[in-house]
């Protein structure tokens, strides 16, 4: 089963989770690049980046190497801001048929999910989204090994619930 993990990280949480998950399953890994994003700071990142997800932005994205159209299972991974998915994902979901496709969604946040996963079902529509996980603050955990070991098992999981719906 072809697998690919597709996520945006800003500050290197979700990378680190995608990786881990890339790494358990032998899959693919594509990390979504704005091409002109700005790095802030602080509290200004919270409310700079709030207000592009709020605000629905969908930045220009570097061309992705991986054709998601080729892959049987796609893992999706992307930091929480106010409440839901980076602005990447906007640009992602709106150039990116999933239709048909097995997915399954990862999430890191500071502690409060918001409404990402009825976000995620809502979107995901005509897909067969296997699961969804969050994680909050894995870098940051005071024990970031076993946040990736949990990372890692809950991928395994959906590979084999992905298989066993492709049997049936």
């Amino acid at each position: 089963m072809r697998t690919l993990v597709v996520l945006y990280s800003y500050d290197g949480n979700t990378a680190f989770i995608g990786k881990a998950i890339a790494d358990a399953v032998g899959a693919d890994l594509e990390i979504l690049t704005i091409v002109q994003e700005k790095h802030h700071k602080g509290f200004m990142k919270y409310v700079w980046n709030g207000r592009a997800a709020l605000m629905k932005e969908e930045p220009e994205l570097a061309p992705l190497k991986h054709n998601v159209a080729e892959y049987d299972l796609i893992f999706l991974g992307t930091p929480v801001w106010a409440g839901t998915w980076a602005p990447a994902f906007n640009t992602f979901f709106n150039t990116t048929n999933l239709t048909g496709k097995k997915v399954a969604c990862f999430y890191c946040h500071a502690g409060g999910a918001g409404s990402i996963e009825k976000r995620f079902r809502k979107q995901l529509i005509g897909s067969s989204l296997l699961g969804m996980k969050g994680f909050i603050e894995p870098l940051w955990h005071r024990n970031k090994n076993e946040q990736e070991e949990i990372a890692r098992q809950w991928a395994r999981t959906m590979v084999e619930i992905a298989q066993h719906d492709q049997r049936e």
